[in-house]
């Protein structure tokens, strides 16, 4: 697994976007106390863990892009708030398709390039930190004690010291164990201040959450003001709209058909006519045959059979007048029963749409307060204020949530306090450190001191010095020898593993190389060699070939060897892993020339692992290496 970017977002102290270009060699990554850098580790092993084994990282995301055994680069990205996952395989066109999403596949997957090794193996092979050091066992405790045997082989030789000599190197001993002591205290002050400042930075995205969740929920409000007023909506709502669907269908249909039977009758009452019966053709024509009938006989003398035949006439005057009577009742007979059907037409309306007014009251109030032309317009809004309800309560429920049951004015008070707290602190660790030197000095001196004050002690004056006899002093033994003294108990169990010891110590003589080129690079180191026998026994030689216990050795030259030997043993088995080597700032009481040695030294280490270096000290960075910078702290 040869990462080439990693990625973080919303990771304890990270809240920002943080993406990483890295190197297949050395990468520097600088940052101060409290940035994230052992959140860098501690993600990037989550990401190879099941949701349930990581419970220290519950929020954010991470990914990671690398190259795996099968020669192709890979996206491997986590969700870790929603438990999500996904996987993809970059294509030759450089675009990255996705495989799958499914956690388990993924992880088995990813970690089936690791032959069988855990992330916890992984974990104890790659990771060096300050905690991996014997100094921070407590080197000045693992001193042996001096016995009075000891102090009687060197009295008589060792000068005696005077009541002011001792009063003042007891003195200066009190005082660098004070030192050692204020070390200690800082370390935790400075802890503590690293979760006084990721409580804050927490609290203040709870506030900043809890501020874009209000001005959603106003723009929710703002969206659907003037229906607000409706809910909650009276039951059975789409009842009352479906009916007055139906009823409104049902009434467009009668208004309809009443309206076709009433065009129906008035053009029917259009072609009857309108006007008098005395002024119809019909009435003028038998009229004027009943005048000439009368008219006749009295202008010209008329008798006999031609007389009579006046009489025909007449007749035909006085039917076509009665026709045209007859005609007419009948007409206006028809005419009084269209109008009739007419007004009947027009009360059914009326009837009808009093009927639908009544009926539809209940809907159409709805329709008025929702501001809505239709039933359809009405759903679709109700619908839409059920999901803004919705999204209002989970908002709710979620405010509540972020803010842990407090107000947003108690979390900016907690806030303020936390800020002062962390003042106090800085100032307190300040305070402790002002005076600090070199660790590993101090511990020497501490040693040197110790060692003055047992051989200067003043003999008994009842025994004669002549009478003392030297006896050889006796070499202090570090239980388990220097290979359980100077490995760490997880790397040191997973090292003893058959398969694992047996690839060891089949190339013994090269890693033996190794060592000796990477003990070279540290000038404190040299005079001595570590030698690694049967069993990975390691056994500390001083330059005449005499082994040396490394109770005998300063803490800083402890450390050195202990750096050498986990980055050559570790690296070795994360070589055949291709997993990077990840150093969290592990050489911090190292003097700065030990640093730059250190620095070399891993460079070196560049040519069997890619190695991802977090430190609080800036260092100069040489061709090929890659850097990166995380950003401070949140305050």
């Amino acid at each position: 697994m040869n990462l080439s970017e990693m990625a973080l977002h919303n990771v304890r102290s990270i809240r920002t976007l943080l993406r990483m270009k890295l190197t297949p060699g050395l990468n520097l990554i600088l940052g101060r106390n409290g940035s994230g850098k052992s959140t860098l580790v501690d993600t990037l092993f989550a990401l190879l863990t099941p949701t349930a084994e990581h419970p220290d990282i519950l929020e954010g995301q991470g990914g990671i892009i690398y190259e795996a055994h099968d020669g192709y680069v890979y996206r491997f990205v986590r969700d870790f708030s929603k438990n999500k996952s996904s996987l993809a395989r970059r294509d030759d066109q450089g675009k990255f398709i996705p495989l799958n999403q499914e956690e388990g596949w993924i992880l088995s997957f990813v970690l089936g390039d690791f032959k069988g090794y855990s992330v916890s193996d992984l974990r104890d092979a790659a990771v060096i930190d300050k905690t991996s050091m014997p100094s921070s066992r407590g080197r000045a405790s693992a001193l042996p004690p001096v016995s009075e045997s000891t102090v009687s082989t060197v009295v008589s030789t060792a000068p005696v010291l005077s009541e002011a000599e001792r009063s003042q190197k007891e003195t200066r001993l009190e005082e660098l164990r004070a030192q050692l002591t204020h070390v200690d205290e800082a370390a935790v002050l400075e802890d503590r201040m690293a979760e006084l400042q990721g409580r804050a930075v927490d609290l203040k995205r709870r506030l900043r959450v809890h501020a874009e969740k209000t001005t959603a929920l106003e723009e929710i409000s703002q969206r659907n003001r003037g229906f607000e007023s409706l809910w909650p909506l009276p039951e059975g709502y789409d009842q009352i709209l479906t009916q007055f669907d139906e009823q409104g269908a049902e009434f467009g249909k009668t208004i309809e058909a009443i309206e076709e039977e009433h065009a129906e009758v008035t053009a029917g009452l259009a072609v009857v006519p309108s006007q008098a019966v005395y002024l119809t053709p019909l009435f003028l024509s038998g009229a004027a045959v009943l005048a000439i009938s009368f008219i006749a006989p009295m202008v010209v003398d008329i008798s006999g059979i031609i007389q009579k035949l006046f009489f025909i006439p007449l007749a035909a005057g006085i039917g076509l007048i009665g026709f045209a009577v007859i005609r007419d009742f009948s007409r206006t007979a028809q005419k009084k029963t269209m109008n009739a059907r007419l007004h009947a037409l027009l009360n059914h309306r009326d009837e009808s749409e009093m009927n639908f007014d009544e009926n539809s009251k209940p809907a159409r109030e709805l329709l008025q307060k929702a501001n809505c032309a239709t039933t359809e317009e009405f759903r679709k809004k109700a619908a839409a204020y059920e999901q803004v309800l919705v999204l209002k309560r989970d908002i709710v429920v979620e405010q509540e949530r972020i803010l842990e049951g407090k107000s947003p004015e108690e979390i900016q008070q907690e806030i303020a306090g936390i800020a002062e707290k962390v003042r106090e602190t800085e100032s307190q660790i300040t305070s402790l450190t002002s005076q600090q030197s070199d660790l590993y000095l101090v511990e020497e001196e501490i040693r040197r001191l110790e060692s003055e004050l047992a051989q200067g002690s003043q003999p008994d004056a009842s025994t004669p010095f002549s009478d003392i006899s030297p006896e050889p002093e006796p070499e202090p033994v570090a239980p388990g020898g220097a290979y359980d003294f100077l490995i760490p108990g997880p790397l040191r169990k997973l090292l003893q593993r058959e398969k694992i010891e047996s690839g060891l110590m089949s190339g013994r003589e090269t890693l033996a190389d190794r060592i000796r080129r990477y003990q070279d690079r540290f000038p404190q180191a040299k005079p001595f060699s570590m030698e690694v026998g049967e069993n990975l026994e390691v056994t500390i030689k001083d330059r005449e070939g005499r082994s040396v216990s490394p109770l005998r050795l300063s803490s800083g030259l402890l450390d050195q060897l202990s750096f050498v030997l986990q980055a050559v043993l570790g690296g070795h088995l994360l070589h055949t892993l291709r997993f990077p080597m990840l150093l969290d700032d592990p050489l911090t009481s190292m003097d700065r020339e030990n640093q730059e040695a250190a620095l070399d030294l891993i460079r070196e280490m560049t040519q069997y692992n890619q190695v991802l270096w977090m430190t609080s000290t800036p260092h100069p960075a040489k061709e090929g290496d890659g850097t990166n910078t995380l950003p401070p702290p949140a305050a």
